[in-house]
């Protein structure tokens, strides 16, 4: 009998790693055509202008509407784009097609509010809704956007008054001046004096001020009277003349005259005037204050617990370190007020980092050290500016900058003329006039060629200028190419000859014989592949005099290192893009960047050669290659192929797992259905998370195909940093509150989770931040209150994660110590529910044989055999009894998935995620 099987070959090959990480290939995917800079929003198109006309473009650069708009606003969360066409503004939806003809409104401002928006018509204002539809006619003067109160401030009739979404007048016309509500009150103008009134028009605060600003969030407005500023409370009866913001304990410091004190959030004193200085309080309760003209340190009774003894300070820091200056003798204090680090030429002290380093100075020049007091580098600095935490530090040396990475483990010494911010891992800076791009371990990963540089949006893409027009590049991998032509032709050799007899064709198609044709396979592929990856016009040295050594930076390569002697330096470096590449090797690192082999470099200038190995300076890894092969009809039993490496593999799959094809589609629309998935896989300090890339862009197939989600409606993020989820978590808050109870969401996470060891609480870790650290990541209960914390539909939580400090390989978290915890149960509020992939002190383990995680594979399996037509009771019930019996058979642990319902959700059962 002919039977068919699908072969699985884990097939190792020898590359090499460089000790200098590979340069990326990025290539141009938008051409250089645009005038000005421009971004992608959530779905996809861009407003680009080209020969002077505003038009839209996709993400490959692909023209969707057509340059023929005089100006455009992007596209908006609603899915249309502002356009104006001679002197008159319309609406189009992301096909071009006109749901507003550019025909009758003379203006129309940025940004839709309640589903409003505000025109002019005859210099008249009024509003619109998304449909193009007048709602309240153009009447007024001067019309504002609507604010969260559902109020808006109009003026007709040279006075102003407040209307709601319908038109209807609330607050009647009697302010020479009104703006909109913001915390609850609307500063107004009467009479020429300011007052602030309620949501019903009563004035709350009497209009007598000569000057007065909206309140803040800490409860204060900022007025003028009789030619004194100072803050006001929400009741107009507690003066200050000045106030900041609230700390965790809820006290903020303000001023009375000259002195300083604490207050409460309700205005009451907490501690009195009587501090010439004074700053907020600490995470370990202290404050430091001022008394004539020395600081010393309080608790949060007021109480002295470091005497008056200082002449300068800073606050705290987390690790329970403060700066401070006494008669000159400067350096840091614990929290008993002992030295615990000092030196005598120490000018000046900062703060301590969250990464517990800091910067000092002494003799003019700055250095950073440890909280042992341990110099990092030398006193080499000029100038230093530190940014907030958990960003990048600049420094400046000789009119050059640099960077401190915020761990303070990684210096990228000044050597750019000027840069930007880190950016999505990448920070775009300049030498000679031209911009490249670094990475965070300062790796130059995009070469010096740009006129100007843009940033790294979360697709990928980088908006750069050249010629002096605007394009977008984007990093390709060459391994993408090799594994597709592998694939192929793999696919071709394993097919039976038309005239090759069964035995033949067994002989040949061979466990050792397909090993041996993947390999050969591979090596043609990168010779021939990685060409195309690489910039040999641009070529950038830079020499070592000292070693005499060159590096030599080659445009999609990874450094090399070529031994020069000093006598032929010069005319090296002269003749930088003319040098002559024979005997070219490439071969593949760990990451599937291209990295030169070997090659054989000849300077045409003095006829001189040189031989570069990468031997050289090199350390071995191995690469996992998993080919998925097609069925083979073939008359013979196989065994499954058990081998194993036990070194740090790369696993690159060519191929796909049965659950990331096939797809199932559904015609339906879900359009009030949002999601957020992130996906960690490749951490910076901790173990990388195998899969949970592929866990998350699987699963962002299933929500569009499957489940019939909008792609606009779902935010894709792989490897998140803590930026990045923190701003993908605002987003989802955010749709939740605009859709009042209407929406729907799904939020999926596949990566480190990780556990307080005091309080047993749980964390989602970004792929920077520190198992040691729980500033640098996101707890679940605040995320579990944020996204309940107004009305909503239902909020479905997938963590394919383990919050007892283990890893998906069997690893620890390096904060761990080997010890699993096991984490409190989180509480759930509103409509909530939690698919959780592991119970307590279980580990969420892979499925490498799929490419997915345990868990994920069999959330994806079931969606895909019921085409997503499933209830969660029977969604559930089929991942624990699938997980639970697949990791007993393959990790030989077990793994047992958990599902939380909050109280509300009585009817969990029968819902389902389509």
């Amino acid at each position: 009998m002919v039977k068919a099987y699908k072969k699985l070959l884990p097939i190792l090959f020898l590359s090499m790693t460089l000790h200098s990480i590979a340069q990326k290939s990025y290539k141009p995917v938008i051409d250089y055509l645009y005038t000005y800079q421009f971004s992608f929003p959530a779905n996809g198109l861009s407003s680009v202008v080209k020969d002077g006309k505003y038009g839209f473009i996709d993400q490959t650069g692909k023209p969707v509407v057509d340059y023929k708009y005089d100006h455009s606003y992007g596209f908006s969360d609603n899915g249309l784009a502002m356009v104006t066409m001679n002197g008159k503004w319309g609406l189009i939806n992301s096909t071009g097609s006109e749901v507003l003809g550019c025909y009758e409104y003379g203006s129309m401002f940025a940004g839709f509010h309640k589903g409003l928006v505000q025109v002019t018509k005859n210099w008249k204002y009024g509003y619109i809704d998304r449909s193009g539809k007048l709602i309240i006619d153009c009447q007024f003067d001067y019309a504002s956007s609507f604010s969260d109160k559902g109020l808006a401030c109009v003026k007709k009739n040279g006075k102003w008054g407040y209307i709601d979404i319908t038109g209807k007048m609330i607050i009647p016309y009697q302010f020479d001046y009104a703006y909109d509500f913001e915390n609850d009150l609307a500063l107004v103008l009467k009479n020429d004096k300011y007052g602030f009134i309620n949501i019903i028009g009563k004035l709350v605060i009497d209009c007598v001020y000569d000057d007065a600003k909206n309140f803040w969030e800490n409860g204060f407005a900022k007025v003028k009277k009789d030619g004194k500023l100072g803050w006001i409370d929400k009741s107009g009866k507690i003066f200050l003349d000045d106030v900041k913001d609230f700390s965790e304990n809820g006290l903020a410091v303000a001023r009375k005259g000259d002195k300083w004190g604490f207050i409460k959030r309700n205005g009451k004193t907490a501690i009195d005037y009587q501090f010439n200085g004074a700053f907020d309080f600490s995470q370990n309760g202290l404050a430091a204050v001022k008394k004539g003209e020395k600081w010393g340190f309080i608790n949060e009774k007021g109480d002295v617990v470091i005497d008056y003894q200082f002449n300068g300070v800073t606050s705290f820091a987390p690790n329970g370190m403060a700066g401070v200056n006494k008669d000159g003798k400067r350096g840091y204090i614990n929290q008993t007020g002992k030295f615990v680090i000092s030196d005598s030429q120490y000018e000046t002290v900062a703060m301590f980092s969250l990464s517990n380093w800091a910067f000092v100075k002494k003799n003019g020049k700055w250095t950073y050290i440890d909280q042992t007091g341990k110099e990092i580098t030398g006193y080499m600095f000029d100038e230093v500016i530190r940014s907030y935490p958990n960003e990048f530090s600049k420094i400046k040396k000789d009119g050059k900058l640099g960077f401190i990475d915020p761990t303070g483990r990684i210096l990228i010494k000044c050597q750019f003329d000027d840069v930007r911010s880190f950016i999505n891992g990448l920070c775009a800076v300049q030498k000679g006039g031209k911009w490249g791009y670094i990475d965070e371990q300062g790796n130059l990963v995009v070469n010096y060629q740009f006129e100007d540089a843009g940033i790294k949006s979360n697709n990928g893409l980088i908006c750069v200028k050249k010629n002096g027009k605007w394009g977008c590049v984007k990093q390709v991998k060459p391994m993408d190419d090799i594994a597709n032509y592998v694939k192929t032709e793999i696919g071709k050799w394993q097919q039976k000859g038309k005239y090759e007899t069964s035995d033949a064709y067994t002989a040949r198609v061979t466990e050792e014989n397909s090993r041996k044709k993947v390999e050969e396979l591979m090596y043609l592929a990168t010779q021939n592949i990685a060409p195309n990856y690489c910039d040999w016009k641009s070529i950038i040295n830079e020499y070592d005099p000292d070693n005499q050594t060159f590096k030599v930076d080659i445009g999609g390569l990874s450094s090399i290192y070529v031994k020069v002697p000093v006598t032929e330096a010069e005319a090296f470096d002269t003749s930088a893009n003319k040098l002559q590449f024979s005997n070219i090797q490439y071969a593949l690192d760990s990451e599937g960047n291209v990295f030169l082999q070997k090659a054989t470099i000849n300077n045409p200038a003095n006829e001189k050669s040189y031989v570069y190995s990468s031997t050289d300076n090199a350390t071995f890894a191995y690469t996992q290659l998993n080919i998925n092969l097609d069925p083979l009809k073939l008359n013979v039993q196989t065994a499954s192929n058990t081998q194993s490496v036990n070194t740090e593999t790369k696993t690159i799959t060519v191929g796909q797992s049965d659950v990331d094809v096939n797809i199932p589609t559904n015609p339906q629309t879900n359009d009030k259905t949002f999601v957020v998935i992130i996906a960690n896989e490749n951490y910076q300090k901790e173990v990388k998370v195998k899969f949970a890339s592929n866990d998350g862009k699987v699963f962002k197939q299933y929500c569009e195909k499957t489940l019939g989600i909008p792609s606009q409606n779902i935010h894709l993020a792989v490897d998140a940093t803590f930026g990045n989820m923190k701003s993908e978590i605002k987003w989802i808050a955010d749709v939740i509150a605009a859709y009042n109870g209407h929406a729907k969401v799904i939020f999926f996470y596949a990566g480190h989770g990780m556990p307080n060891e005091t309080d047993k609480s749980s964390y989602l870790l970004p792929v920077d931040g520190f198992s040691s650290d729980f500033e640098t990541a996101i707890k679940l209960n605040d995320l579990y209150s944020r996204l309940t914390a107004n009305p909503v539909q239902e909020v479905t939580f997938i963590m394919d994660a383990c919050f007892s400090g283990s890893a998906r390989d069997n690893g620890m978290l390096a904060e761990a110590r080997g010890v699993k915890i096991k984490p409190r149960t989180e509480v759930l509020n509103g409509n909530s529910i939690v698919f959780s992939a592991a119970t307590g002190d279980e580990t969420a383990y892979p499925y490498t044989a799929k490419q997915h995680g345990l868990f994920t594979y069999f959330l994806l399996k079931k969606l895909q055999e019921t085409k997503g037509d499933v209830t969660y009771k029977d969604l559930f019930d089929y991942i624990k009894t699938n997980v639970g019996q697949q990791s007993v058979v393959v990790n030989q642990k077990s793994q047992t998935p958990q599902l939380q319902t909050s109280k509300n959700l009585q009817e969990w059962e029968t819902m389902k995620l389509k």
